[in-house]
């Protein structure tokens, strides 16, 4: 029995949330997506349901922002937010709508960095349960660069680079009607993303699975009572 509850032990901090990133060269605030809204917010222009971020509307309909739980995460989709305990998700009705952001919005660390003719690299965390969306660095007198997603009902991690002019607004657009999830927003001056955690890794309740299997097996095995 002593050993049963020390793997059940083991097996606990598996079932956590994922802690959040050191912001450290992260030139965004905000950019783990903790602050914000958890109601939703439905608006053609202004405020967006995440803190420094507003949400704007270039179709005829006005976009839903809302700030979610990981607890809610888990539920609807089966996975965990990236960072921390919440997310960002997004519901649009036709193309480029959704939230956007500028240096000016409170990024003081952007602002300060300079914003003319400097390399900056834009990543995030996207999550799409319909539809597509893409992320945007540039400046609505220059124009963007931009990275489209491509997979649907899982994480996917997206990063674009612009080299030239300016890069003072960054966009999480949609490509049409479309429904996502967005976490772990990171931008660095340069060519190549500094976010510190590009690749997905198995969920924490998959890992729990896998050791509650293995704690079955074991207590089949040696009776444990």
């Amino acid at each position: 029995m002593k050993n049963f509850f020390f793997l059940l032990f083991l097996i606990l901090p598996f079932g956590m949330s994922a802690p959040i990133l050191n912001q450290t060269g992260n030139l965004l605030q905000n950019g783990s997506m903790e602050g914000g809204n958890f109601s939703p917010v439905t608006s053609s222009s202004g405020t967006s349901a995440a803190g420094y971020w507003y949400q704007w509307r270039n179709s005829s309909t006005a976009p839903t922002t809302e700030m979610i739980t990981e607890a809610e995460m888990q539920s609807w989709y089966g996975v965990n937010v990236i960072e921390g305990t919440a997310a960002l998700k997004v519901k649009t009705y036709g193309s480029s709508d959704g939230p956007y952001t500028v240096d000016g919005f409170g990024h003081s660390a952007w602002t300060s960095a300079g914003i003319n003719n400097v390399p900056y690299t834009f990543s995030a965390w996207v999550y799409v349960i319909s539809g597509g969306m893409y992320i945007s660095a540039g400046s609505n007198a220059y124009g963007y660069n931009n990275t489209y997603t491509t997979k649907v009902g899982q994480w996917e991690f997206l990063s674009v680079t612009r080299t030239g002019n300016r890069v003072d607004e960054l966009l999480l657009y949609s490509s049409g009607a479309s429904e996502f999830i967005v976490d772990s927003l990171w931008l660095n001056s340069g060519t190549s993303s500094l976010h510190p955690y590009q690749q997905v890794v198995p969920e924490s309740q998959t890992i729990a699975l896998l050791f509650l299997g293995i704690l079955l097996i074991y207590g089949r095995f040696y009776r444990i009572r």
